[in-house]
């Protein structure tokens, strides 16, 4: 797109045993500092802000276990018997969206067990991440609650969900197909087709496919929108 106001990305995209990754194209996969580790294009900023305040506040560093993999690394991790793991194509480690996380000695379901994982799983809309699998969403994900699991779906989104408690899947559900919903200076609105109705000026929008055949708009307000 030419507008710069404009971007589009998988921030909002449903990746779970119902709705695979999407097949007819490739996930949009940046380097993060060294080489070794791989995310989304929206996450390494997000993530660099997050371990940044983990640092300041708790004097640790906040360790990626795992981010992108591949299709060939999620069946190996399904062939080494991980029980956690999800199919091959309902993971969100294979569009990049995922991460798990860690301090030092506190993996896992340990990540609690210190003070930084109870901040991170309390904060981590601040910076754009939901935990993804929460105590309270059992039912609605399947899996059981994660602690460690971090999902990016952006700052506005992460804010709405964590607040409502709602897990990804309710919250996409809860949005009616052409309807606005304003939070703050910004209007969220779900929307089908190749045209969508926007506010007459905007100070930017952010498109996201939900993989369920609609878009999920962003819509920051210009000052005289608002």
């Amino acid at each position: 797109l030419e507008d710069s106001r404009v971007e589009l990305n998988d921030d909002l995209l449903l990746i779970n045993q119902e709705h695979l990754i999407p097949s007819d194209r490739e996930p949009e996969i940046v380097e993060y500092e060294d080489s070794t580790v791989y995310m989304n294009k929206n996450v390494p900023q997000a993530y660099w802000e997050l371990k940044t305040a983990v640092h300041d506040k708790f004097a640790e560093n906040l360790y990626i276990m795992s981010a992108y993999r591949t299709a060939d690394e999620q069946a190996d991790i399904l062939a080494e018997g991980n029980e956690a793991a999800t199919a091959i194509g309902a993971s969100e480690h294979e569009w990049g969206l995922a991460l798990d996380v860690y301090v030092m000695y506190h993996a896992g379901a340990g990540f609690l067990n210190h003070p930084a994982g109870v901040w991170v799983n309390q904060n981590a809309q601040d910076y754009g991440f939901i935990i993804r699998y929460p105590s309270y969403g059992v039912e609605q994900t399947g899996i059981q609650f994660e602690p460690w699991h971090l999902r990016y779906v952006g700052p506005v989104h992460a804010q709405i969900m964590t607040e409502s408690r709602l897990t990804l899947e309710e919250y996409l559900a809860s949005l009616q197909e052409g309807n606005f919903y304003q939070y703050e200076n910004y209007l969220i609105s779900k929307q089908a087709g190749t045209k969508f109705l926007l506010p007459q000026d905007y100070a930017s929008l952010s498109i996201s496919p939900d993989n369920m055949g609609s878009y999920i708009l962003t819509i920051e307000l210009a000052l005289d929108e608002r």
